[in-house]
């Protein structure tokens, strides 16, 4: 649409024609923009090399760029007039990463999100006197015209409308903090480096105070539930089954017949149902999804004021659900919370929880119906013939379902080994090796920042991933690293709660184990990680602490690093050496318990991470 309308304005399409490429792969075809690196000459080489050719490339750039925005926001424009685009596609070419962000950010969020929101609004004053010195353009969108720079007055008044008009109906419907400042320029130099400089400390004061308050209050809001093991148990599964419900975006002919099976029966008693499929056949997305729409299924059926209740559980993904005993327990308990139910003792027989777990079935009614949902039984440890399901109720209550998945018979897969081989070609076999190797190896799975931070200790990791020509301190991988491990293997590693944490693990038992296969065979390997995290989870090399960075000379020689240009080529053994050569790699203090506030001594949290991997690894 966009290139037939440009024709017809009678512009000059060959740009878009050249940087646009059309993917007729693509149901139904797409365009895509081709990377800068094919289409700018030695773009890739200007990267590491010499800056004059990188400012070549920049310009070259800008002005490609430019060219584009001016052929789509005329030929938006005119499809927008004839009511050929509506305004909502219109607005994504013509709109600022600026708006697109905060829309993204805070556009359509409760009140509750928008609490941990805050949003800093600069005013530059006298800001068109100074509209000519260069450095103002860091700050405005100018438009040149017969050598006259003026502010883009068009993109001005868009700014003011997401300052003025955007921001204040945001904070009008809920808590957001906003605060505004006003920066005058120097009378002489305008906005000067000083004037910038006495700003920008300020703001990271602020900063600094802000996040504070926002995470103090969000522990303490958490204070009560952080003791309360049933409640942790419980947000695990909730979690893993909102990220496993995500994936599933298809209708299927499954998820129609269960649905029918947990439509309450006026009759007979039902029996369970299984679902059993092999390795990766969709058997916990179909079970997510059953959780996730059970309730709204049985509130369309039987009416509004229906309160269902719906019970989760994947088999085998925390310490509670590994072992018959504890995920008996932990259901009983879950059903006598939601029905008002006093357990007057828990039994220790397993026989006797089966009891019990049939007699909390009976306090379900057609106003209250239950649902339990329970993935991947052959994931339970083996002992006193659990996989015979003689704990496994045969009849079923009329307002009772119980959903169960497990597999036919045992599998490990090369198309699993397929997918782990084509991303280390992507990102680096050595980055992949270490980085899928520490997630498989933590005792609970790792946070994203915690990868990123261990990955910065891990001298294997920088050696591959860093050019030796550019330390610095501190040395750290750059986050996006991580961001298109996590991209590449999304629906494989997925995100659970633990104890308030957002963890990264594995989607399921199959993908660990084969990622335990090729990344943790070697002992030499896994005792070299082992130590690392310790050392992290330790805290080790926080505080400023230095770590010394060496690294393999002949895989810098193959990446045609001269030696001469290697300061890392001295003897290691000399400590001016040592130091001079040491960075701080800014990894977190690990203390055994956070306070919230020196004047409320009784308020701390545990340290959950260092209690749970350190003592392990």
């Amino acid at each position: 649409m966009i290139l037939d309308a440009a024709v017809e304005a009678g512009m000059d399409t060959h740009i878009l024609e050249e940087w646009y490429c059309r993917d007729e792969n693509s149901v139904p075809p797409a365009y895509y923009l081709k990377p800068k690196a094919q289409m700018l000459k030695n773009y890739q080489n200007s990267m590491e090399s010499s800056s004059a050719a990188k400012t070549k490339n920049d310009k070259a750039w800008r002005n490609v760029s430019e060219e584009i925005k001016k052929i789509f926001r005329t030929a938006v424009l005119q499809l927008q007039e004839k009511g050929t685009m509506k305004c909502p596609q219109a607005k994504k070419f013509l709109c600022s990463a600026l708006e697109d962000e905060l829309d993204f950010a805070l556009g359509k969020q409760t009140p509750a999100f928008l609490k941990k929101c805050v949003c800093y609004i600069r005013k530059i004053a006298n800001f068109d006197r100074f509209a000519k010195i260069p450095e103002m353009t860091r700050y405005m969108d100018i438009v040149v015209s017969d050598d006259r720079v003026m502010r883009n007055q068009e993109a001005y008044e868009r700014l003011l409308k997401i300052r003025d008009e955007f921001i204040p109906t945001v904070v009008a419907a809920s808590n957001l903090r906003v605060y505004s400042s006003v920066t005058h320029c120097d009378m002489k130099l305008g906005y000067s480096q000083e004037v910038e400089s006495h700003y920008v400390e300020g703001l990271c004061k602020q900063f600094y105070e802000d996040m504070v308050d926002i995470i103090q209050a969000t522990v303490q809001q958490n204070f009560g539930t952080e003791a309360d093991p049933l409640y942790d148990e419980i947000l695990q599964h909730l979690s893993l089954c909102k990220s496993y419900a995500e994936l599933y975006d298809f209708k299927s002919e499954s998820l129609d017949y269960v649905q029918e099976y947990l439509m309450p029966s006026k009759g007979s008693r039902t029996s369970p149902l299984v679902v059993f499929g092999g390795p990766c056949t969709g058997k916990t997305l179909l079970l997510s999804e059953v959780a996730k729409q059970a309730y709204t299924w049985l509130q369309n059926e039987l009416g509004p004021e229906t309160d269902p209740v719906v019970i989760v559980r994947f088999v085998g993904s925390s310490q509670l659900s590994t072992d018959l005993r504890s995920l008996l327990q932990s259901i009983c308990e879950q059903i006598a919370i939601n029905y008002r139910c006093l357990i007057h003792f828990l039994p220790t027989q397993i026989q006797e929880m089966k009891e019990l777990l049939i007699n909390l079935l009976g306090e379900a009614t057609f106003h209250r119906p239950l649902v339990i949902v329970l993935d991947a039984l052959e994931q339970l440890t083996d002992g006193d013939d659990v996989r015979k399901l003689w704990w496994l109720p045969i009849h079923l209550p009329r307002t009772v379902r119980i959903v169960v998945s497990t597999l036919p018979n045992k599998h490990v897969h090369e198309s699993i080994e397929q997918l782990f081989y084509s991303v280390e070609n992507k990102l680096g076999q050595r980055f992949v090796f270490r980085a899928l190797g520490y997630i498989t190896m933590a005792k609970a799975g790792l946070t994203e920042v915690e990868l990123e931070d261990i990955l910065s200790l891990d001298n294997i990791v920088l050696g591959d991933v860093i050019v030796a020509t550019y330390l610095k301190n501190p040395l750290r991988i750059s986050y996006d690293l991580v961001a298109r491990l996590r991209e590449e293997l999304y629906g494989y590693l997925v995100e659970r709660q633990v104890r308030n944490v957002t963890l990264m693990v594995w989607a399921n038992r199959h993908l660990h184990l084969i990622a335990q296969k090729l990344y943790l065979s070697n002992e030499e390997d896994v005792h070299q990680m082992h130590s690392l995290l310790a050392e992290y989870f330790l805290g080790a090399w926080s505080g400023g602490r230095k770590k010394i960075f060496t690294y393999d000379n002949n895989h810098f020689t193959s990446l045609n690093i001269s030696v001469h240009k290697n300061p890392h080529n001295q003897q290691s053994h000399e400590k001016t050496s040592s130091d001079k050569y040491s960075y701080d790699r800014q990894t977190p203090e690990q203390p055994w318990v956070f306070q919230c506030n020196l004047l409320e001594p009784d308020i701390f949290f545990v340290n959950h991470r260092k209690m749970t991997e350190l003592v392990y690894h």
